[in-house]
């Protein structure tokens, strides 16, 4: 990727921003409020672009010449793909304004976010790629490989960095225990079917380790180091947990015929079991259906989106509390661009209008 002064990185950044945001249409005229918002989310974007440059650069150089990494290619520094990334990085500007270590934190998350992707692939059997290794055949063992060169990037970031050792040390541990209650909770799935529990037993017993405890990961380090006020770290990290939330249910939504078929931990599952019984559900995941659950089971879908819709409105007046300032029009845009980024573009229009 070109460098570019900052400035000028700035407004591609924001151009960017815009587009996806104008794309999907929310109600309404913008405002110049609605936009302010979107700078400091864009300045931020700004930072994990530069994050993602020294990321593989650095994994361009520890990676051998007879097994190379090959560049990342555009797609890797876009919104879309960073999205949470930047979204993380602002909350953390957020409540450390004057911190010198943002480029540190934006790299152990990235760090972590490699880790995280390693470990999904492989307990998913799926492969979405971290690195293009050129030599290296079999999505499992990339997906090990991508774990192990995540580390020696993290531990060469960190040595050329020439942090004092107990800061270093601090690192280490304070990201490996960040991830924990997310593993611990993904290592109770690997025993399949679960069972199905209540709407609110799933949300709290299994949701809330899995998916808000991992948002509220990169804040981990941040805390350690620098110790920001402690009503901002409440804010913060209830912003970033119910953000997360809104997230899981709508993945929720999306994944539930494949979740149906292996048995796993969903809440769409559950609510259509509160209102039809568990015995269908059992049905279901012994046939699973093809269709959407939008077309299987409309009269369960407004609870749901309810649900997710609660959770974004409960993450706005946290982040609003951080001094990050969302109207309601830039609210309801963020929330139809989630629909957009976990692709269920069809559904953004039952999202309710804040405005």
């Amino acid at each position: 990727m070109d460098h570019q002064p900052f400035g000028a990185f700035m407004q591609t950044s924001f151009n960017q921003l815009k587009k996806m945001f104008l794309a999907v249409k929310p109600q309404g005229e913008y405002t110049e409020r609605d936009w302010r918002p979107f700078f400091l989310f864009a300045e931020s974007f700004t930072i994990q672009q530069e994050t993602l440059e020294r990321f593989y650069a650095l994994a361009a150089e520890i990676s051998p010449s007879v097994h190379p990494v090959l560049p990342p290619d555009n797609e890797i520094f876009s919104i879309k793909r960073n999205f949470f990334s930047t979204l993380f990085i602002t909350v953390i500007r957020q409540i450390l304004p004057e911190t010198s270590n943002i480029h540190l934190y934006a790299f152990m998350n990235q760090g972590m976010r490699a880790w995280v992707t390693g470990c999904d692939n492989i307990l998913d059997d799926e492969y979405k790629p971290i690195f293009d290794f050129l030599t290296i055949r079999g999505d499992r063992m990339r997906s090990v490989l991508t774990i192990m060169l995540a580390e020696r990037v993290i531990q060469t970031y960190l040595l050329q960095s020439a942090l004092p050792v107990e800061t270093a040390t601090t690192v280490i541990r304070t990201t490996y225990k960040a991830l924990l209650p997310s593993a611990m909770q993904e290592g109770t799935e690997e025993a399949r079917p679960v069972p199905v529990l209540p709407p609110d037993e799933i949300m709290e017993r299994i949701h809330t380790p899995k998916t808000a405890d991992l948002f509220a990961a990169p804040l981990y380090l941040p805390i350690q180091l620098e110790s920001p006020p402690a009503e901002l770290q409440h804010h913060a990290n209830a912003g970033l947990r119910a953000f997360g939330l809104a997230c899981q249910v709508l993945d929720d939504i999306r994944d539930f015929n494949l979740d149906l078929a292996q048995g796993r931990h969903n809440l769409a599952c559950s609510v259509l079991a509160d209102h039809y019984g568990q015995k269908l559900v059992h049905s279901l995941r012994q046939d699973p259906p093809g269709e959407p659950l939008a077309c299987q089971f409309p009269d369960i879908l407004p609870h749901i989106l309810a649900r997710a819709d609660s959770y974004f409105e409960e993450a706005f007046h946290h982040f609003n509390q951080i001094g990050w300032e969302l109207t309601p029009m830039a609210g309801e845009v963020i929330k139809r661009t989630i629909f957009h980024l976990l692709k269920l573009p069809e559904l953004s229009g039952n999202v309710p209008s804040s405005t």
